[in-house]
């Protein structure tokens, strides 16, 4: 491939991500791996779609609030993805046109995102950890994503829409289930909830939140598309003729 690699974690991620860059019925300028959760992963995916080809990366799906004015469903395009060692900026003029893209309804927050190995699980690691990274927002996959990026010199974007909010905890069910890689389905709650109303209460209200979050990314990356395709587009052209 020559084109937009991307990277999503999980199987409804990348669905969105797929429906949303495709909704044009343009084909063939971008691919959609998924890598699983956590760094790792993520990082062993991206230098798939380098070696294939891919000359930009985008690192999409959904993030937890670390902030409270930040509601389940707002978008995020960060201008720095940081982690306890290491921060890497993503690509300047990119990020400046997808945020034009979605200006509107659609509008994103700007900031700091935290690329955690782990699950902030509770309110309290929230905060704690938006206070000392001074960060709006975190996911697990985009440090791996920008690792890849960075050492291959090529450009990255990041876009996630906040599924969980400053103030929702995840049950540790839940988070076993995630790690895992399995869905949360409703007879799986039913199931494993049963004896626990509280934690059934909350992992439904999760669920209902990442699928909102995932049809959000669906639609910001229908926006981006062309964008993203523009870019591509006119990184190939150049290289066709020889331009430095």
């Amino acid at each position: 491939m020559t084109g937009v690699g991307v990277v999503a974690a999980l199987p409804r991620e990348a669905r969105a991500a797929r429906a949303g860059l495709g909704r044009d019925g343009a084909a063939g300028w971008f691919e959609v791996v998924r890598s699983g959760v956590g760094p790792t992963r993520a990082r062993i995916a991206a230098e798939r779609l380098l070696d294939a080809g891919a000359t930009l990366l985008l690192s999409v799906g959904v993030a937890g609030a670390l902030r409270r004015e930040l509601k389940p469903g707002a978008l995020i395009v960060p201008d720095e993805i940081v982690t306890e060692t290491a921060a890497w900026h993503p690509d300047t003029g990119l990020t400046a046109a997808l945020r034009a893209a979605l200006s509107g309804p659609l509008a994103p927050a700007c900031g700091r995102l935290l690329a955690n190995p782990t699950v902030l699980a509770t309110p309290a690691e929230k905060r704690l950890a938006g206070e000392r990274f001074d960060c709006i927002a975190v996911d697990m996959e985009s440090a791996g994503v920008c690792a890849a990026a960075a050492a291959a010199g090529c450009p990255i974007a990041v876009i996630r829409v906040v599924a969980d909010a400053h103030s929702d905890p995840i049950p540790e069910r839940l988070l076993a289930l995630l790690a895992e890689g399995r869905r949360a389905s409703p007879g799986l709650l039913l199931r494993d909830f049963w004896s626990q109303p509280r934690a059934l209460i909350q992992s439904a209200r999760l669920r209902y939140r990442y699928r909102r979050a995932c049809r959000e990314l669906e639609r910001a990356l229908a926006q981006c598309a062309p964008v993203l395709r523009e870019r591509v587009t006119s990184a190939a052209s150049i290289r066709k003729i020889g331009l430095p």
